[in-house]
């Protein structure tokens, strides 16, 4: 089964995360299936994301035997990590309709 259910324009939150502070971001989905190499293809389709509220996405990585953590409002994250919060096409103009005709 493929994780990967964001599109490019969705909203998204944070889920599952490995560091707790990533943790309910909600982001916007920039590119889907993209390459970082900082990943090494662990947690399968990555997608380039922005934050979308004020905190920012951390990351920590491996730079010669060392962790190295960052903070940044856009990065690079697995796509299984992330659950679409953008209603599926069409569901606002079908409730809308339903609003006007309930009047």
């Amino acid at each position: 089964m493929s994780h990967n259910v964001c599109k490019a324009g969705d909203l998204a939150i944070t889920v599952g995360t490995d560091l707790p502070e990533n943790a309910g971001l909600i982001v916007e989905v920039l590119a889907v299936n993209v390459y970082d190499p900082r990943w090494s293809g662990r947690h399968g389709p990555l997608c380039r994301v922005r934050t979308v509220g004020m905190r920012p996405l951390q990351f920590r990585y491996l730079v010669r035997g060392a962790w190295r953590r960052d903070m940044a409002r856009e990065g690079t994250v697995p796509a299984s990590r992330l659950r679409p919060i953008t209603p599926p096409a069409g569901t606002l103009d079908e409730e809308r309709e339903r609003e006007l005709n309930d009047d």
